[in-house]
């Protein structure tokens, strides 16, 4: 039985090194799903009143030639003060003790697969060899 005994080392020497892909499996995968897009409206530029009445005069010129509004003149025409916003997209990650904690449980469970996997994998093995092994009759 010292195949079983060896066989069982092995295992836990995989399941060792493979805790630690675990661990890094299980905090990018936390990570990643618990990751929350937030779109805002951040104030980009504030425009004096000259400014903005120079620009307002430019783009209604390029506006009646064109036949169309601008998407600047559309803004301005929701904004009358000359206050120009631009959108931005924030990431919010969750804490980094959660993402450890998914990691640990990650690793854990890792460790286990590997280490009850080739320690199965054995023993089954050898119950199927012995049962083909010939009977010395006596």
């Amino acid at each position: 039985m010292n195949i079983i005994k060896g066989m069982t080392r092995l295992a836990l020497l995989l399941a060792l090194i493979a805790a630690v892909p675990g661990f890094l499996g299980g905090w990018s995968i936390y990570r990643f799903e618990k990751t929350i897009k937030v779109k805002s409206l951040v104030k980009k530029k504030s425009l004096t009143p000259e400014e903005f009445q120079k620009r307002l005069d430019k783009e209604l010129a390029q506006d009646f030639l064109e036949e169309k509004p601008s998407d600047l003149i559309k803004e301005m025409r929701k904004d009358p003060l000359g206050i120009i916003y631009q959108s931005e997209i924030r990431y919010h990650y969750p804490p980094n003790w959660q993402c450890a904690t998914t990691g640990v449980v990650g690793s854990i469970v890792a460790f286990l697969i590997v280490f009850f996997g080739i320690s199965g994998i054995t023993r089954v093995s050898l119950w199927i060899v012995e049962g083909f092994k010939e009977r010395k009759s006596g």
